[in-house]
């Protein structure tokens, strides 16, 4: 069986190579799309022998492999599909990367790639011998239902290019090759493919190994939202909904689809689990009967997670900036980190009024005794409250002051740079031992709002109790949001933490509407949000009980900042644990503002 399938594969990639090569010339990369798509039909027609009337030709083997291919419909658009783009996201790249002396190597380049797995278990030695043999004969007959197929595969290959017909007859020669070709593990991507249901269509070898899972506990048998259970709890009982929210929409900024680094669950050899940071980009691939979501994975580091989210400033005691967390991206909070060092910090931070010389030009190298005073008092609660946040705005103060002399549009688009934000102190010695304020070193945290989530876990009883996983915590520290460190949060009872939950259990959030009606203003985020829980499997979820359902509806609030105490608005969603009493509350800030830090 092995040797048929290397066979009938060599063909088989032999045709999609001829197909690229002979488009790749061009370089254009609609004509690629076009042979790439040729290949997709080419494998659909030879792998996946779908029902038809019943056939004195059709012999056993191939009636039985169609019987399987009918029991798993998703597969024959799944296994084509995936395997269309495996090779034009690898042809994309050998060209990006001018890895190739020449185009006429690319087929070479792209032998190693390999169909999914799950193409194998349809693929019968008997069946493949037949349709070769009917192949390579000259059939003078009257064609069969087959012999229609074979006849208009044989016209799609010869109108693909005369490349792509070379390409065909050296088949025989790469696979003789296939021993010096590179492995599948060295050239495939990191990715998993998921249909509209969450089922898991296919997976790479090696991104099952860096999951420290194989390829079939990943597919779960097919089970739905399998592609959601590699996240790690709360997001895999939320990511379903969130990834048909945003399917048609422009995806919020700490959504999977914006591209920014999210945590996946690793199982270690003795069967605990832990979070790992992935890079993501998920995309749409539209079939004929079904849509399938195609995520690519980069592995990353949680430093670079980090970053993505928040500015890290060191800054003296005299308020100057004298490092920066350089993985920080520019457009984070459209500044260059590179350019900070040197600069007072009051030059970034809106709510401290910049130094200016008796011209009115405002001084980025040297900060204030009033801000230096500010500064040294909001970094002694830090120390003393070790987690406490403010919302602050970030941006350049001379982008404050320099669009006043411009009007209408011009001052719109130049006007006002600051980003909302929220800031964290911490303190740190050169010298424990002897603290000083010539050693003293101030590290500012400047996370960008519409990116911040807090994760609150909660026990039974309704108070809360510390995060279980280290990586969670780092990205979404539970006060982040709210202002308060958890040494203030723990054991305490969420509603005393957002009033508008008094008198209510987090049983009861799981209704519509158990909050009332959204706040002002935010009324028409809510239909939009609910049509989205919908899409994404809770209508389907009516006739369970509250006890059986794993996550709330969305609910929009507004409470106040335990730090600053003004109002704030928040979207809340409560998500019940997996295997023991408990409950995840996730916020994330609405339509974020700026604010003051209170100081009385």
């Amino acid at each position: 069986m092995a040797a048929s399938w290397v066979s009938t594969h060599s063909s088989l990639t032999g045709e999609v190579h001829g197909w690229a090569l002979s488009r790749l010339v061009t370089k254009q990369s609609k004509a690629l799309q076009q042979c790439m798509m040729r290949a997709r039909a080419s494998l659909h027609s030879r792998h996946f022998l779908t029902s038809a009337p019943a056939d004195s030709s059709m012999s056993v083997a191939k009636m039985a492999a169609a019987e399987g291919s009918a029991h798993n419909p998703s597969l024959p658009l799944g296994g084509g599909a995936v395997l269309y783009h495996v090779l034009t996201l690898r042809a994309r790249q050998i060209l990006a990367q001018a890895q190739l002396s020449s185009v006429a190597s690319l087929p070479n380049a792209l032998s190693g790639v390999q169909p999914p797995a799950y193409f194998q278990p349809h693929t019968d030695v008997a069946a493949q011998a037949e349709i070769s043999s009917k192949g390579s004969n000259q059939r003078q007959d009257t064609p069969s239902a087959s012999g229609v197929a074979d006849s208009t595969r044989q016209k799609v290959v010869e109108e693909g290019a005369q490349g792509g017909q070379r390409a065909v007859r050296r088949s025989s020669t790469l696979v003789m090759k296939e021993a010096t070709q590179p492995t599948l593990s060295s050239i495939q991507p990191l990715m998993v493919v998921a249909d509209s249901r969450g089922r898991v269509c296919h997976v790479t070898l090696k991104m099952a190994e860096l999951l420290g899972r194989s390829v079939e506990s990943l597919r779960a048998n097919g089970m739905e939202h399998a592609f959601s259970a590699l996240l790690p709890e709360p997001f895999s009982h939320m990511h379903h909904s969130l990834l048909q929210a945003t399917a048609s929409s422009v995806p919020p900024p700490h959504s999977c689809r914006s591209g920014l680094i999210q945590l996946l669950q690793r199982t270690s050899g003795q069967g605990q689990t832990e979070a790992v940071p992935f890079q993501l980009q998920i995309k749409r691939r539209t079939g004929v009967e079904a849509v399938y979501h195609v995520a690519t994975f980069t592995e990353a580091t949680m430093e670079q997670a980090l970053d993505e989210r928040r500015l890290l400033l060191e800054v003296d005691a005299d308020g100057l900036i004298t490092g920066v967390s350089s993985g920080t991206p520019a457009s984070l909070f459209a500044l260059d980190p590179a350019t900070l060092p040197g600069l007072a910090l009051d030059a970034v931070l809106d709510f401290m009024h910049p130094t200016t010389a008796q011209d009115g030009e405002v001084r980025h190298h040297r900060m204030s005794e009033a801000n230096s005073q500010v500064l040294l008092e909001l970094a002694a609660r830090a120390a003393e409250e070790p987690g406490l946040s403010w919302r602050v705005g970030v941006g350049m103060a001379g982008a404050q002051t320099a669009p006043t002399k411009l009007k209408g549009k011009a001052r719109t688009m130049l006007g006002n740079k600051t980003k909302p934000a929220i800031m964290t102190i911490s303190v740190a010695f050169d010298d424990p031992h002897m603290a000083s304020l010539d050693s003293m070193q101030i590290m500012v945290e400047l996370w960008r709002a519409d990116l911040a989530c807090s994760v609150v876990e909660v026990n039974a009883s309704g108070q809360v109790v510390p995060l279980g996983c280290d990586e969670l915590n780092a990205l979404c520290p539970s006060g982040l949001v709210l202002g308060a460190p958890l040494s203030v949060l723990l054991d305490q009872p969420l509603s005393s933490l957002l009033p508008c939950l008094a008198g209510k259990s987090l049983t009861d959030l799981f209704h519509e509407g158990a909050l009332g009606p959204p706040p002002s203003g935010f009324a028409a985020a809510a239909p939009a949000l609910k049509a989205a829980e919908k899409k994404g499997g809770r209508a389907r979820a009516k006739g369970l009980s509250m006890s059986e359902m794993r996550s709330s509806p969305t609910h929009i609030i507004r409470v106040p900042h335990l730090a600053d105490a003004a109002d704030m608005t928040l979207s809340l969603q409560v998500v019940r644990k997996s295997g023991s009493p408990g409950y995840f509350v996730v916020l994330h800030p609405l339509a974020p503002r700026t604010s003051r830090p209170g100081l009385a």
